[in-house]
């Protein structure tokens, strides 16, 4: 899916906003249909609403985490755990 793979990209140079964009652009080609591929772009798409201060992010990756978990694919679930717990701090 190029989309996704420009959305990678984009995160990787450190243009959150254009990952965003292009991850969307690959969920509404992807379709509903929840497989590994949706998964992946969501977690993309997380990724790129955390960077961007969207608090719509852990929404996303939750849904990306329930995709994983549906498709058994231990590997997804945790990328999808780690994404949403990144940036993560204590008030302890």
């Amino acid at each position: 899916m190029v989309p996704a793979r420009a959305g990678r990209r984009a995160l990787d140079i450190l243009a959150p906003a254009d990952a965003a964009k292009l991850f969307a652009d690959a969920l509404d080609l992807l379709g509903p249909v929840d497989n590994a591929e949706r998964c992946l772009a969501l977690i993309g798409l997380g990724e790129a609403q955390q960077l961007t201060g969207d608090a719509a992010y852990r929404t996303t990756l939750l849904h990306a985490a329930q995709i994983a978990s549906s498709l058994g694919d231990a590997d997804l679930a945790a990328a999808a755990a780690l994404a949403n717990t990144r940036g993560f701090t204590s008030f302890i």
